[in-house]
């Protein structure tokens, strides 16, 4: 808490102070990753180290254990670690996530040190510290990232007070890195708007302190053409990356906390439903799945289609107004069918046995974490919308957000509920009922997923909310709210693909 408060009130008042001393500011930050990576030197020098060396009796189970990801290693008294823990840490595909996530980080910390080497090399734009901390903190992503990719699902039962104060401390450092680039990127936003009406800039030295805000008087870094420019384009598809890099990986170590010296479950006996199941073979069963793939595919391609309109018609003063009803248009065309297909996904769904020891605690908190991002960024735009100037965009703007808060709700209760969901016999595992509706709704997220982050692009996509509150606000706002709404979106197709999955295979017991 203590770490994630100053997280916090650093970037803000390294803002609105020339005076706040660099060492203050980048050390901060400097002690939070090279504490984390000397922790995770500790995990991989020690504490994983036991794999090496196992003992005859285990190896053969443990060979067999790194053919088969379901089976848990047994705890031993000396044991230092074991895998497959009861707690849930994730899914395959949301590792995956993170993998893309993270290089995503690791690109966009890349650009902002090359920024940072380009300006003029006088004394008062270049300090060593903020040359030392994007190196570690690259470091500590990449090591981070391998980390919780291969033994996210790892146990620690020896030194357990260190290895708390570790995952604790990473926990903390992923939501420090987040509160910073939130605010960063805030304030290159505005930045960019001052420059762009003419306004004289200052900014000083360091990454993102622009004190025009302030009005302080400081030595203006000169920022040259080559890298000023890649990290002026290429930024706001980049910093989103990083804070869902670090949401990912902050829940994954908040459950891997709560797993320390837990016990691995008990394995169940697999099923059988007429026919035997090769546990080694890896196969994909996609019946049940084609018309909503392929209905799901058109929606998909009709909303690429009206972002292009967009982006075409918006550069066009008089037509920037068709521009913003055909986005609305198809925003509400594409959440009416997604509300529907998890309306009547629901429906079926509900003759699966639910299952009341299912333990999903990564999901359920992403997924909630995620849904106060649309909240927040569709009342303030129904805000907008009811006391803004124009009357049939502020009519389209609250319908349309409106409908986003409630398909968004239907579907998160929907996802509670269908991770718990398994077929009680032979028929539901044959018909599996619903099934094409998770698929029509699992590529609809991937369109709602588009639209949220081409919406973060173009603070144009929602002038009514541009103008009722003025640029400042809106910028803050849209910056907190739009990257939790696209984590959203990503993370509902992690949860449709494991109830596509799962919901309909029987399990044993």
């Amino acid at each position: 808490m203590i770490l994630i408060v100053f997280g916090l009130c650093l970037p803000l008042a390294d803002i609105f102070s020339s005076q706040l001393e660099v060492f203050i500011f980048e050390g901060f930050y400097i002690y939070l990753h090279v504490v984390s990576v000397l922790f995770l030197l500790y995990v991989y020098c020690y504490i994983l180290r036991q794999r090496k060396n196992p003992t005859k009796n285990s190896r053969a189970e443990n060979r067999q254990n790194s053919l088969i990801d379901d089976l848990p290693a047994p705890k031993h008294p000396h044991q230092r670690f074991s895998m497959s823990c009861s707690s849930h840490t994730g899914s395959f595909y949301l590792r995956l996530g993170a993998i893309g996530f993270g290089v995503g980080a690791m690109i966009h910390e890349g650009l902002m040190l090359g920024r940072t080497l380009e300006y003029k090399m006088v004394p008062e734009c270049i300090h060593v510290l903020t040359l030392v901390r994007p190196v570690i903190q690259l470091t500590f992503t990449f090591f981070q990232l391998y980390f919780i990719f291969l033994n996210s699902r790892m146990c620690i039962h020896k030194y357990r007070t260190l290895a708390r104060f570790g995952l604790m401390h990473m926990v903390a450092t992923n939501i420090c890195v987040w509160l910073r680039v939130v605010i960063q990127e805030t304030v290159h936003d505005i930045h960019r708007s001052q420059g762009h009406k003419g306004k004289v800039n200052k900014f000083y030295c360091l990454d993102f302190n622009f004190l025009f805000l302030a009005g302080n008087e400081s030595v203006a870094c000169i920022e040259q053409e080559i890298m000023g420019k890649v990290v002026e384009n290429a930024s706001p598809y980049l910093y989103p990356c990083t804070i869902e890099y670090s949401l990912i990986a902050a829940g994954i170590l908040y459950i891997m906390w709560l797993n320390i010296s837990k016990s691995a479950p008990t394995p169940s006996t697999p099923s059988d439903c007429g026919h035997l199941k090769k546990h080694l073979r890896m196969s994909v069963d996609c019946a049940g799945a084609n018309r909503g793939l392929f209905f799901g595919i058109f929606t998909l391609v009709a909303t690429i289609i009206s972002l292009i309109i967009f982006f075409v018609l918006v550069d066009i003063p008089h037509l920037q107004g068709s521009a913003v009803m055909v986005v609305h248009v198809s925003e509400l065309t594409l959440y009416c069918l997604a509300l529907i297909a998890v309306i009547v996904a629901s429906v079926k769904i509900r003759q699966l046995r639910f299952d009341t020891n299912h333990k999903d605690e990564l999901d359920g908190i992403l997924i909630l974490i995620s849904q106060m991002g649309v909240y927040v960024y569709s009342v303030f735009s129904i805000v907008a919308g009811r006391y803004g100037d124009d009357l049939i965009t502020g009519i389209f703007t609250m319908a349309t957000n409106a409908l986003i808060m409630l398909q968004a709700t239907v579907q998160t209760v929907f996802i509670l509920n269908g991770l718990r969901r398994s077929p009680r016999s032979c028929f539901h595992e044959r018909k599996k009922p619903g099934r094409e509706f998770v698929t029509f709704l699992l590529v609809c997220n991937i369109g709602m997923w588009g639209i949220n982050t081409f919406e973060v692009l173009r603070a144009d996509s929602n002038p009514l909310a541009l103008n009722y509150y003025g640029f400042l606000p809106w910028s803050i706002i849209s910056h907190v709210a739009t990257p939790l709404a696209i984590f959203y979106r990503f993370h509902s197709t992690v949860c449709l693909s494991a109830i596509w999955k799962n919901a309909y295979k029987m399990k044993g017991n």
